[in-house]
């Protein structure tokens, strides 16, 4: 059976321990908020250029289907018909 000097020691120990745990996961933590803050900023810059790239569609869609209608006016007008 233990006794109270063991059990006081085991708890110190233990205490110990926690403290060093403690120590490494804040440690651990700095060094990674580091990294999650700079994937973070890639992550945003990324979803800036898809944003562009999908407003550059949007506005590449429109002018194709300006010049397509312009290309059926001019077919209708030469040709009497429109090719497909």
């Amino acid at each position: 059976m233990a006794t109270s000097d063991q059990i006081q020691l085991k708890l110190r120990l233990l205490k110990a321990d926690l403290e060093e745990f403690k120590g490494d996961f804040n440690t651990f933590a700095s060094k990674t908020e580091g990294r999650f803050d700079k994937l973070y900023e890639l992550m945003d810059g990324l979803a800036g250029d898809f944003k562009k790239f999908d407003e550059e569609q949007i506005v590449l869609s429109g002018n194709q289907t300006g010049h397509t209608d312009r290309l059926e006016q001019l077919e209708k007008k030469v040709f009497g018909h429109i090719s497909l």
